[in-house]
């Protein structure tokens, strides 16, 4: 990995790590520091991070970020067969702003303006944007309140007028609530499916044929049977990735113009060498292919994830100088 070190040769000044591709339930690649005893565990380096700044491209390239729009929405829609979920995929529109104008009845042309793709209430977007990823993958109110912190919950009562009475447990109860009148099937009839799926076969078998197999029993534990619905979407959107990953390796690995960084999360970090930024639309190709998803009533559908690709320049922070 490029990165500015102030000592030793030119040619070393490389941050290592290791993959180990069998290090989770999910399938995704494990990730940590090189075996010698050097660099750093990838995948978590934060998104505000100083260290991204220190992680530059070679002289003479340009670093790029391939990622996943929005993959574990998707695989929440598609597994789940939810019709309003999967509707709001199908139409384009702006999906958080649009899950927050359902979540809370404020009008969607409130939240975000499509003539000009600018989001006009911000705090009504994110918020809505919290109580998804919560509601996702089952979060109880309390796990809830403790996410969001007092001044958060209170910020969301102010903004949506909720009675003054209520307690922080009442205003992430309220939250939640919205999120299941809103996609009825996600709580219900997925959850479940996952239920019945693990006491019939003990294992959770995902559309890519990755198996998880389940010791826990998800119908005296929360936490287990939360760990297990995360694990279904997860599963599927990891397989995702270390096929996109493999596919841009095998297209593009010994492209002289082209290096292959790391997997992070959704995406995929790479750089291209200066005239050559044309190869950063190839690994959009690349990652962009359909992959057939049965939902829990036994219908399958084709689920393409799109791909949004940023120039980050010379570091991976995103700044064009370091």
């Amino acid at each position: 990995f490029p990165v500015t070190i102030e000592y030793g040769p030119k040619e070393n000044r490389r941050i290592l790590y290791s993959i180990n591709p069998d290090g989770t339930d999910t399938g995704r690649n494990a990730s940590r520091e090189h075996h010698f005893w050097c660099g750093l565990q990838v995948q978590n380096v934060g998104a505000d991070s100083d260290t991204k700044e220190t992680l530059v491209a070679d002289e003479g390239w340009v670093l790029f970020e391939a990622d996943f729009s929005q993959a574990e929405d998707r695989g929440v829609a598609h597994k789940s067969g939810d019709s309003a979920l999967l509707r709001i995929f199908e139409s384009g529109v702006d999906s958080h702003s649009f899950k927050a104008s359902m979540f809370f009845g404020i009008p969607y042309e409130e939240i975000y303006d499509e003539a000009s793709g600018k989001v006009l209430r911000k705090d009504i977007r994110q918020l809505g944007k919290r109580v998804n990823h919560g509601a996702n993958y089952n979060m109880g109110a309390r796990v809830l309140v403790d996410t969001m912190g007092a001044k958060a919950l209170r910020q969301a009562q102010a903004i949506l007028k909720l009675p003054k009475h209520w307690d922080l447990l009442g205003i992430a109860t309220f939250l939640l609530n919205a999120y299941e009148k809103a996609f009825p099937t996600v709580k219900k009839d997925y959850y479940q499916s996952i239920l019945k799926e693990i006491r019939i076969t003990g294992k959770l078998t995902g559309d890519t044929g990755w198996t998880r197999y389940c010791f826990g029993d998800p119908t005296k534990s929360k936490p287990i049977l939360n760990s297990y619905v995360a694990h279904v979407t997860q599963s599927l959107n990891a397989m995702i990735l270390n096929k996109a990953f493999v596919r841009v390796f095998n297209e593009l690995g010994f492209n002289p113009h082209f290096k292959l960084l790391a997997q992070i999360h959704d995406s995929l970090l790479f750089m291209v060498r200066d005239g050559h930024e044309y190869l950063a639309t190839e690994v959009q190709r690349l990652m962009t292919f359909p992959v057939p998803v049965t939902d829990c009533k036994g219908v399958t559908r084709q689920m393409i994830v799109p791909v949004d690709v940023k120039k980050l320049g010379k570091n991976w922070r995103g700044t064009q100088d370091v």
